[in-house]
C-alpha cells in the first residue's frame, strides 16, 4: 500500500476477509489516523546508478472488510466502526426467500432503473461544500469520556452526521462566510446518525461483538451469575450450539 503513490480520498479499500490484510495492517492504521503514508524508495534510473525516490500516498479511503473472528485486533477497533450481523430467525428468513427469488426469475442487469437512477442523483451533488454542526459544542459536553477510545469515536460521530447533512443539502441551511457556502447541520442529521451508529457504537466501545453483547444483557437480566448455555440460549430464542 505504501508503494501507491496516489491520492486514496474517495476510494473504497474493500478487503473480503480481515485475516489477508493483516500484513499491511499497519500501513492501514497509519492511513486512517494520519491521513497520508510515505515511503523512500531505492531505484535504479535511467542508467545503472542507484537512487533514492520518495513515494508518498495520501488520503484517508473508507476500509471494508469482514471477519468470523469474535474480537477485533484492538488498534485496528480503535479507528474503525463495528457493525454485527443481523442473526434473527426473521433475517434467515429474508436471506431464503432472496435467494429462492433469484432462482424464479431470470438474472436482473447490473443495475435496476432505481439504482440507475439513484447514481445519477449522487453524481450531480456538488462536492465543494462544508458542513457546520452549530449544536457541536451541546454534543461534545455529554459525549462519554470513561474511555479513551471515545476521542476516536466521537470523531466518527461527528463525521456521519456531517456526510448525512451534505447527502440531505437540498433540505438543509447554507450560510455564507467570508466567501465560502457551508451547509448547516440539523438535529435530525444526528438522530440519523445515532440510529445508524447506536449498535455499532455499543459494539466499539465494549470490543465485544453483538452476540457476546446479547449474552452479557441475558444474564444481566436473569438476575443469576451463573447460566447454562441451555439457558441462554431460551433467553435469547437460539439453540445452546449457537450460543
Amino acid at each position: 500500500m505504501e508503494r501507491c503513490g496516489a491520492n486514496l480520498n474517495d476510494y473504497m479499500l474493500y478487503m473480503i476477509e480481515l485475516e489477508g490484510a493483516l500484513e499491511w495492517m499497519p500501513q492501514l492504521r497509519e492511513l486512517i489516523s494520519e491521513g497520508e503514508l510515505s515511503l523512500l524508495s531505492v531505484e535504479k534510473n535511467n542508467g545503472t546508478k542507484l537512487e533514492i525516490r520518495p513515494i508518498k500516498t495520501v488520503g484517508t479511503p473508507v476500509f471494508m472488510s469482514t471477519t468470523a473472528k469474535p474480537k477485533i485486533e484492538q488498534q485496528l477497533s480503535n479507528r474503525v466502526i463495528l457493525a454485527s450481523p443481523d442473526t434473527s430467525p426473521e433475517q434467515t428468513k429474508r436471506i431464503y426467500l432472496n435467494r429462492a427469488l433469484k432462482d424464479m426469475k431470470p438474472s436482473l442487469p447490473e443495475f435496476t432503473e432505481e439504482e440507475m437512477i439513484l447514481r445519477a442523483l449522487i453524481q450531480l451533488i456538488p462536492s465543494g461544500l462544508k458542513v457546520l454542526v452549530p449544536f457541536g459544542e451541546e454534543l461534545a459536553k455529554v459525549f462519554p469520556v470513561e474511555r479513551l477510545r471515545g476521542r476516536r469515536d466521537f470523531s466518527k460521530l461527528m463525521d456521519l452526521m456531517k456526510t448525512i447533512t451534505f447527502l440531505y443539502q437540498k433540505q438543509r441551511q447554507k450560510i455564507t462566510i467570508d466567501g465560502q457556502t457551508y451547509l448547516l447541520a440539523s438535529p435530525v442529521d444526528f438522530e440519523y446518525a445515532f440510529l445508524v451508529l447506536e449498535e455499532a457504537m455499543r459494539t466499539t466501545l465494549a470490543s465485544l461483538p453483538k452476540q457476546a453483547l446479547d449474552i452479557l444483557d441475558a444474564i444481566e437480566q436473569s438476575g443469576k451469575s451463573e447460566l447454562t448455555s441451555t439457558e441462554i440460549g431460551n433467553m435469547l430464542g437460539k439453540t445452546r450450539n449457537t450460543v
